[in-house]
């Protein structure tokens, strides 16, 4: 038996689940669109900009193949 739902971070090689969002500008993770758009800065000054997670309220999880995943706080 095989895990379904999979994909790979193609820039970091890391298992995800089939519903983790990666950000194609700095290829890090992320649960949920929600997620992901907090992390999208469109304030900055050039555009579309990634932020820190942990600066901007994200906690990185790992999951059950070691790979980091960033959430939104509960």
């Amino acid at each position: 038996m095989g895990y379904h739902g999979l994909h790979k971070n193609k820039m970091t090689n890391e298992v995800l689940a089939q519903d983790v969002q990666i950000c194609p500008s700095c290829w890090k993770n992320f649960s949920s669109d929600d997620a992901w758009e907090k992390h999208w800065d469109r304030k900055k000054p050039k555009g579309f900009q990634c932020s820190k997670p942990e600066e901007i309220g994200l906690i990185g999880t790992t999951n059950t193949f070691g790979s980091i995943v960033y959430r939104m706080r509960s």
